[in-house]
């Protein structure tokens, strides 16, 4: 980051947050003291706490901000009879659930499936799958990628089951935006369900258009060993 035209810190921190779309606070401390820019970490808090307080700058989960106002809202709606389904039949569960129609109209070449994903505690994996199945024949517990020639078929509203992963971000028994980006990351060459440049249009413009927890998506990300890969293309 280059720092032109300031003649304090509180410009020169206002230019860099309105420049990047999302940033850590480590991230401009490092750039401030690249550029030789000086700082206290309690000035730079202050000046951050007080363009947040303008309205100039959001948070984005902790330790992120954002200079998006509008926050995304997921349409939970393709997955709440799927959700009421296993919550009924399984009213302990820890489970949560996604499906690729919640993203349909970020898509710019439409898959021709909506898949729905549950991912749910290993302990009930095997009884979720077993009654899912009975209502709808394409289930498919914990398909990997030698599966897709011999087993799984991508057809409309089929649904995969998976064992859950430890602190994945959810809403109850909803995944949130951040929990879809990536496990859809993933899915999409687990499962070969459409090509890297169709994700990474969708990926860019969900979190350049609106704002997300990118503290969030990059823990889990980090869970899922693929933190570095979405990172880059975020960046």
């Amino acid at each position: 980051m280059q720092f032109e035209n300031y003649t304090n810190l509180k410009q020169a921190v206002a230019q860099y947050a309105q420049d990047k779309t999302y940033f850590q606070i480590t991230e401009l401390k490092l750039a401030l003291k690249a550029a030789e820019v000086p700082f206290s970490d309690e000035s730079v808090k202050k000046y951050l706490y007080q363009l947040k307080k303008a309205d100039r700058l959001f948070d984005a989960g902790r330790g992120w901000y954002s200079n998006i106002p509008q926050p995304f809202v997921l349409d939970t709606r393709p997955v709440q009879e799927i959700a009421e389904i296993i919550r009924r039949a399984f009213p302990l569960l820890n489970f949560c659930c996604w499906n690729t129609a919640q993203l349909q109209s970020y898509f710019h070449h439409l898959p021709g499936k909506n898949l729905f994903f549950v991912y749910a505690e290993k302990e009930g994996l095997n009884a979720v799958f077993e009654y899912l199945h009975e209502h709808n024949p394409n289930s498919y517990l914990n398909p990997q990628k030698r599966d897709i020639e011999r087993s799984f078929r991508v057809t409309d509203n089929a649904i995969v089951v998976r064992p859950a992963i430890s602190e994945e971000p959810k809403n109850g028994d909803y995944a949130t935006i951040e929990k879809i980006l990536v496990d859809l990351f993933i899915e999409r060459i687990k499962l070969d369900l459409f090509d890297e440049w169709e994700y990474m249009r969708l990926l860019k413009t969900i979190v350049t258009q609106y704002r997300i927890d990118m503290a969030g998506l990059v823990r889990y990300a980090g869970r899922r060993e693929v933190k570095e890969k979405m990172i880059k293309m975020i960046h």
